[in-house]
């Protein structure tokens, strides 16, 4: 397969936004601020935008029809995308903010997503896989977009309702204009 130049030009731009961003995530990982531990938490986040950018970068390419069994690996990297931002917004409110044994409850999913694709993915033919590229991919990538928003919109009402409960300690007189109408 063999790119076009508008795909190459893309492609181009996609890999020196990945050299940014992770020039970007070093930066946080090393600038010390009075919440470092939140800085990280973004510069973890910024490095599996990365990952998903150049997973994603290659279906342009020929990689995933010289190697089918890595079509699904991007999969579990987009259910993690959320994550670090949603323990990035804990990380600010809550200056104390540590990450816990119980935070790990959050990455469960994004796992038995990846275990079920990848493995169910690996253990067809390649020749079923070549055949899915071509013809089957977008109607699961519908499916997955459509999961990957559901997921968004829950941790963005998380963190509204963390925020309420927050503002709420810190100003009990206001709790009365948080209450839903």
């Amino acid at each position: 397969m063999q790119l076009t130049g508008f795909e190459k030009i893309i492609f181009v731009v996609s890999l020196v936004l990945n050299a940014n961003f992770l020039l970007f995530a070093l930066f946080l990982f090393l600038k010390k601020a009075v919440n470092h531990y939140a800085n990280k938490i973004l510069a973890c986040g910024l490095v599996v935008l990365v990952i998903i950018n150049t997973l994603l970068s290659l279906y342009n390419t020929s990689f995933y029809y010289h190697f089918p069994q890595f079509v699904s690996v991007h999969l579990p990297f987009l259910f993690v995308l959320v994550l670090p931002l949603y323990f990035y917004y804990k990380a600010i409110l809550k200056h104390d903010f540590k990450f816990e044994k119980s935070h790990l409850l959050h990455f469960i999913l994004p796992f038995i997503i990846f275990i079920y694709t990848y493995f169910r993915q690996y253990s067809k033919p390649v020749a079923f896989k070549i055949d899915f590229l071509q013809y089957h991919l977008y109607d699961r990538h519908y499916f997955f977009s459509l999961l990957v928003y559901l997921q968004v919109l829950f941790y963005v009402i998380l963190i509204y309702l963390e925020y309420r409960q927050l503002n709420i300690k810190l100003n009990p007189e206001s709790a009365d204009d948080c209450k839903f109408r």
